[in-house]
């Protein structure tokens, strides 16, 4: 199920993508470069301002205030799969497919 963890949103390397940042449950720090369609942010980050907002990711499993995610990409410290804090993501909406 598709999910949006809290994060902070600086600009990328390029276009289409942000760097992104977040902390896992033991509060270690993981970061990556995510395409920005996987990228909500509260207002435009510039190279001198990061952002608060929200990497969309899958989770996988929950556990007692934590859950299993995981990420668009690999993060540069912990891989593809992190253990996050329950209150760090948003209540999950299911996605709704349209017919034609």
């Amino acid at each position: 199920m598709e999910v949006r963890l809290r994060c902070k949103v600086y600009p990328g390397q390029f276009s289409g993508e942000y760097a992104v940042g977040a902390e896992q449950a033991d509060q270690s720090r993981f970061s990556l470069f995510a395409p920005e369609r996987y990228v909500v942010w509260d207002e435009n980050p510039t190279r001198d301002h990061a952002v608060g907002g929200w990497l969309k990711v899958t989770l996988l499993e929950e556990g007692e205030g934590t859950a299993l995610v995981k990420l668009p990409r690999e993060s540069f410290e912990s891989g593809r799969f992190v253990t996050v804090r329950l209150d760090q993501i948003e209540a999950r909406v299911p996605t709704v497919e349209l017919k034609s």
